[in-house]
């Protein structure tokens, strides 16, 4: 460090004040929890970073609680510990093994009261603070890897300790003030340790506000708090989102009587980011029915986030290209797609449900997003290399 530095860390330890760093050390250097989707890890630039608070959030039945297990389940996959505060009730062993998750491998803590749950969040870094400790201590062990991500669903239906001492005979106001010491007591700690928090969140209408039309309860302390924010939105309205089984022979597409309701195409926006470009938008489509013909490929769906439909939608239209500044997939005519040239010199057109054939023919496609590392200033950076793909 240069003299001045020096100078001030003798005189902050002399008072007790704390270190003092250099802004390039590499205690402040960022890795990312990712969450195994290609579409929201490079929107992200590399997944949710570690080391911080972030926010899932949006309406019913928009993927929130589906996109934190799949970081959950990643973060399993790559050795790390994944703790899981449920004030929901909602949550489901088969759920969590079905978006490639090993429920006897999670850490599940139920919470009611906002505090506890920040209580039991010191009380893991606490742990792993101790844990780390001791490897060092053995001679010639190395500190265990920080990956550990906590996953908190939902904000929203957490009540508070004022709550439930004075039930509904008086109105809750507590609520913000609690997530508001919380977040100020667990942030240092969570930096410290390294470990990667998620919140989920609902929205509330606004009715007659000139503000943005949705809000989210419990105060804004999280939302500042939190390095990522990430609105998860149906694609449309809540009819026209959804996906059905494929049209009968002779039936229009845009007819969807006697057509199952199978699944809903989600679009999430990354409202804020402090480690990539925000505003980056992505689209997943999410099934609920499996088992049934896909109606863009030539087999049965599966459920939760099919990662071959994403994946070209994500070639085509999300925040993700070739060094040359090119798009993965393009096409050139109606109907008709084609690779770039340096994926495919030959340029060999193919239809849409020919696409899953496309990646088995090249499997790089499917880990494409995640090695290579993208330097234009104006997109997300690429996704570490090494990373897996998801199977969810």
């Amino acid at each position: 460090m240069g003299l001045f530095s020096d100078q001030l860390s003798k005189a902050f330890s002399s008072k007790k004040l704390g270190d003092v760093y250099r802004g390039g050390d590499a205690l402040w250097a960022t890795d990312f929890a990712p969450s195994g989707i290609a579409a929201v890890d490079c929107s992200l630039g590399g997944g949710f970073a570690r080391g911080r608070i972030h926010e899932l959030y949006g309406n019913f039945s928009s993927g929130k609680t589906l996109v934190l297990y799949a970081t959950l389940a990643n973060n399993q996959r790559l050795g790390g510990e994944s703790v899981l505060f449920e004030s929901e009730g909602a949550y489901s062993p088969d759920f969590f093994r079905n978006m490639g998750g090993d429920p006897d491998k999670l850490t599940l803590i139920p919470a009611d009261k906002v505090e506890d749950v920040f209580d039991g969040m010191l009380a893991v870094c606490k742990e792993q603070e101790k844990m780390i400790a001791e490897a060092m201590k053995t001679k010639g062990a190395t500190p265990m890897p920080r990956l550990t991500v906590i996953g908190w669903d939902s904000i929203a239906a957490t009540g508070t300790k004022h709550l439930f001492d004075t039930g509904m005979d008086k109105r809750d106001m507590s609520k913000s003030g609690a997530m508001s010491q919380g977040t100020q007591l667990v942030t240092t700690a969570i930096k410290e340790c390294n470990v990667c928090v998620i919140g989920v969140n609902q929205v509330r209408e606004a009715i007659g506000s000139k503000d943005s039309a949705t809000h989210t309860p419990g105060g804004n302390a999280w939302g500042f708090h939190s390095s990522s924010r990430v609105e998860l939105m149906y694609d449309g309205g809540s009819r026209t989102s959804l996906i059905h089984d494929p049209p009968a022979k002779g039936q229009k597409p845009e007819d969807f009587k006697g057509r199952e309701e199978i699944g809903r195409w989600i679009k999430g926006y990354v409202v804020k980011n402090k480690c990539a470009s925000p505003f980056a938008k992505f689209k997943l489509p999410i099934y609920t029915y499996p088992g049934r013909p896909h109606p863009e490929f030539d087999r049965e769906t599966k459920l939760g986030i099919d990662i071959d439909e994403m994946l070209l939608t994500f070639y085509l239209e999300g925040r993700f290209y070739l060094p040359d500044g090119g798009r993965v997939v393009h096409v050139p005519s109606a109907g008709w797609y084609a690779l770039h040239p340096a994926l495919d010199p030959d340029q060999q057109k193919f239809r849409q449900s020919k696409w899953p054939e496309m990646l088995d023919l090249l499997p790089a496609l499917r880990t494409l997003p995640y090695d290579i590392k993208q330097s234009s200033a104006t997109t997300s950076p690429g996704v570490p290399e090494g990373v897996p793909a998801a199977t969810v």
